[in-house]
């Protein structure tokens, strides 16, 4: 329990119902990239432009998990040189919104390395996106630490409810179904975007 002493500042005040919603949608944006593009993984799935086939999702999950590294590497030179979280957070929100409108406009290109034929840019992409997706856990809740304390808890909400919105998107897409509404080209940027 807070003593009187200690809420001095301005972390015990009541947040309002606007800081609430900005920090709900501060939540929202570290993983709405990579749950759309989980969520597209049956159309990738599906598509010829996929050298990959049905692979693709164990290779964007594969990606994503490998993206974990560059949030491990952020928290040890965070100690070292204690970066600005505003910055860091701007910047990952950049990062998040390029990965997907340039995965919306080359998803299906593929390439070849090392002989073999390869989705580079989805491949790419999705890992910018874990990239965002992974440091932004290790951001934002300390970003967020420095303002009310329940404004904390919002950001976790908005986190959680980010699938909430890619999967509806999903739904709304058709997708699974035989004839989807509109395409990923379409999708991914208006998911990811929808709370930045």
């Amino acid at each position: 329990m807070a003593t009187a002493e200690s809420c001095s500042n301005v972390s015990c005040a009541p947040a309002t119902l606007a800081e609430h919603v900005l920090f709900f949608l501060f939540g929202m944006y570290p993983w709405l990239s990579v749950n759309a593009f989980f969520t597209q993984s049956a159309i990738f799935a599906h598509s010829p432009s996929i050298p990959e086939g049905k692979n693709i999702s164990a290779i964007l999950g594969s990606v994503v998990q490998i993206a974990n590294a560059v949030a491990l590497a952020y928290v040890v030179a965070d100690r070292r040189w204690s970066f600005r979280k505003h910055y860091v957070s701007l910047i990952l929100i950049l990062l998040g919104i390029t990965s997907t409108i340039l995965a919306a406009c080359l998803w299906s290109e593929s390439g070849y390395i090392l002989g073999k034929h390869h989705s580079i840019a989805l491949i790419l992409t999705s890992f910018v996106a874990g990239i965002v997706g992974s440091t932004s856990m290790a951001v934002i809740f300390a970003f967020s630490g420095r303002f009310k304390q329940s404004l904390t808890g919002t950001v976790s909400i908005g986190n959680g409810f980010s699938g909430v919105i890619t999967t509806a998107i999903g739904a709304i897409q058709g997708e699974g179904e035989e004839t989807v509404r509109f395409s990923v080209s379409v999708r991914l940027p208006f998911a990811s975007t929808s709370a930045r």
